[in-house]
């Protein structure tokens, strides 16, 4: 949910996925190459989707974006949910955080 400021969403289209997938990331555990820092800048074709306050944007599980804000500030609530695809990610990162607690108590 965007509160406030603007905030420019660029997709993969759904056509070229795959392609993009491979290019740019790395399955979990395997090497590869990160998104560029700038998706505008790549050779890839995208979608593109305008972010006002009070839109409501879901981005499917493991779909190719980025996004930018285009006002300062911009605010939005977000929730990330986990998937068989990231699930050892998740697991890794919870173990961090609990390992960390207990160095603190």
């Amino acid at each position: 949910l965007n509160v406030a400021g603007a905030k420019d969403w660029y997709f993969a289209l759904p056509e070229d996925y795959d392609a993009h997938w491979a290019q740019y990331l790395a399955l979990p555990g395997t090497p590869g190459r990160q998104m560029p820092p700038d998706i505008r800048c790549s050779t890839m074709a995208f979608a593109t989707l305008r972010q006002e306050p009070g839109d409501v944007v879901f981005v499917p599980s493991m779909y190719l974006h980025q996004v930018h804000n285009t006002d300062a500030p911009a605010v939005s609530v977000n929730h990330n949910w986990s998937s068989r695809w990231n699930a050892g990610r998740v697991v890794a990162a919870l173990g961090a955080e609990c390992d960390s607690i207990r160095s603190m108590v």
